[in-house]
């Protein structure tokens, strides 16, 4: 499919509003035609996203940023969720953030966290490893693979790593948890490249 006509039309303006050196109110667009803008995205489509949320899917004040796609979109997240100063939370010092991919995942989201993470296995591939050990040399750090079935995630095995990587009051000996270490599960649906579509009542 090709833009709407408004776009173009909306496009035409603002080369001709920059060409005039015309960033008037009635212009607003000009000035950015040529030039970056803001990192979270272009000021107008944004307020007009955040109507839109607000009066159709009834959300109340949020937060929008614009991405170039999904895979910047992404690597936005890893970066905000695997923040490394949360590596040394007491009182489980030392445990690094998680986030999960299942197979057949999107190479992009383990490139994500390859490039981010860095640590062992940097440029190597993602596995589970010997006798699925979280903390096999052959994982990315930062990262967990689980498996699936017919392209299903497995549920079970993410509640078992979820039980695994708790942040518990070991003073205390208290089972209350205080967090955890996976700070990210990524499911992609329609699965890519799987195709597999997972139902609302799985998600």
């Amino acid at each position: 499919w090709r833009p709407p006509q408004s776009a173009y039309d909306a496009l035409s303006k603002a080369v001709k509003a920059n060409f005039a050196n015309d960033d008037s109110g009635d212009n607003p667009d000009g000035k950015f035609i040529h030039t970056y803008c803001p990192d979270e995205g272009y000021p107008p489509l944004l307020d007009a996203l955040k109507r839109k949320l607000q009066k159709e899917n009834g959300l109340h004040n949020p937060h929008v940023m614009v991405t170039a796609g999904a895979n910047q979109a992404y690597v936005n997240c890893v970066l905000t969720f695997l923040d490394e100063q949360g590596n040394d939370r007491p009182p489980n010092g030392g445990r690094i953030r998680k986030c999960v991919v299942f197979e057949p995942y999107y190479f992009n989201h383990v490139m994500a966290v390859q490039s981010t993470r860095g640590g062992k296995n940097c440029g190597g591939l993602a596995c589970r490893g010997v006798g699925d050990d979280a903390e096999s040399a052959g994982e990315v750090e930062g990262l967990l693979v689980g498996p699936t079935k017919h392209g299903v995630p497995d549920l079970d095995w993410l509640r078992s790593k979820l039980e695994q990587y708790k942040f518990t009051d070991a003073a205390t000996s208290s089972s209350q948890s205080l967090g955890n270490a996976i700070r990210m599960v990524t499911l992609v649906n329609p699965g890519n490249p799987s195709g597999v579509a997972l139902p609302y009542f799985f998600l």
